[in-house]
């Protein structure tokens, strides 16, 4: 619980959201959250140093990929010296951090002393510490764990690492859907339109087996789209996997986001979800997404899903391509089971608090945010 010496905490109403803002269902849903819950709310919004700075011309459109990339040079340091001037105009009680990549750990503790009573919150939705990612990728965001109030953790198995460095508490704050953006759409708006499949897969490419499955799915005969990054290199999307495959190889893969990915999910009878090694992980925010669009659920085995859900009742989790062939291949032979199982799926995650509404709610009612 929140140390109430920090301050008087009777009129606790004011966040300042701080993130990349890039994708809506990121720092825009916890704002809107928020706002839904009473709080006056204010952003910090770093993505657009970069992005207004690349407009200049081609040099600088590349100096500025490299310095958002590596998180160095004037226009980290201007965003810097910004988010302490943003700090100083609004006054607020709390500060959201989204994914503290950006952050110098120096800018924290400027915060921190001129303003001790703010209650700094650090939320980072992949793994700082999977020895995948480089070296630099997580450099500042490690340093700030110790200056905040309350890191927030999007798997549990990472909570013993940030108290070894440092964190003074650490909270699971899982991953959620936004009822405004993932919902169940008209049967008309997504019949025969180019997303209309059996099953779909939105997401990175990663070398974790995840190109064998949906492969295994195509070869025997399963209609089987793949939406995601198409970039070549393997680092950066599907190109070079998908063509090894007869089956896959005339998909035009590309990135979907938006209204867009909802209404290709919608469009399909079932949605895979995989479960990234990058980040270790033991479920994803997708899990929650495609059943709150009204599609079945077919995902990697895990025992964090094991208890979310219920195998065969209200999603499919499965261990090998083997077993996921012959599970699909079973529930598209029978249509009534698999609209159950997806009507059941989709009843779970909304009367199961699985929304982003109903985990800010509850990280205001545990930390007594509201008072």
């Amino acid at each position: 619980m929140i140390d109430s010496t920090i301050k008087d905490r009777s009129a606790l109403k004011k966040i300042l959201i701080a993130g990349d803002w890039q994708f809506e269902m990121y720092e825009e849903a916890v704002a809107n959250a928020f706002l839904q819950l009473g709080f006056h709310v204010a952003n910090f919004k770093w993505g657009k140093y970069f992005s207004e700075y690349a407009k200049k011309g081609y040099l600088q459109s590349l100096i500025s990929r490299a310095q958002n990339k590596y998180m160095f040079g004037f226009l980290v340091e201007k965003l810097n010296k910004e988010f302490i001037q943003a700090v100083e105009l609004n006054l607020p009680d709390i500060i959201f951090i989204y994914r503290s990549s950006h952050l110098y750990p120096e800018t924290l503790l400027v915060i921190k002393k001129k303003y001790p009573y703010i209650f700094i919150i650090s939320y980072n939705n992949d793994d700082p510490f999977s020895q995948l990612y480089p070296w630099w990728k997580w450099r500042h965001f490690l340093k700030t764990i110790p200056i905040c109030d309350l890191i927030l953790s999007f798997r549990e198995s990472n909570n013993p690492m940030y108290y070894k460095y440092g964190a003074r508490q650490v909270d699971l704050l899982r991953g959620y859907y936004v009822p405004s953006i993932h919902r169940q759409l008209e049967k008309s708006e997504v019949e025969n339109t180019e997303f209309t499949c059996d099953v779909i897969f939105v997401g990175h490419y990663e070398e974790d087996g995840r190109f064998e499955m949906v492969d295994s799915l195509a070869k025997a005969g399963v209609d089987v789209k793949i939406y995601g990054p198409n970039g070549v290199s393997k680092k950066n999307g599907w190109g070079e996997s998908i063509l090894k495959s007869e089956e896959l190889k005339k998909q035009q893969v590309r990135f979907l986001r938006g209204e867009e990915y909802v209404r290709a999910i919608n469009a399909a009878k079932i949605g895979l979800c995989f479960l990234s090694k990058l980040n270790n992980d033991t479920y994803t925010t997708r899990c929650f997404e495609i059943p709150a669009c009204g599609t079945a659920l077919f995902s990697e085995w895990s025992e964090d899903l094991d208890m979310i859900f219920e195998n065969g009742v209200n999603a499919v989790l499965f261990k090998t391509k083997e077993e996921l062939v012959e599970k699909v291949k079973y529930y598209l032979r029978n249509p009534d089971e698999l609209d159950t199982l997806t009507e059941k799926g989709k009843q779970l995650v909304h009367e199961k608090g699985h929304d982003i509404l109903s985990r800010i709610s509850q990280l205001v009612k545990d930390y007594r945010l509201e008072l």
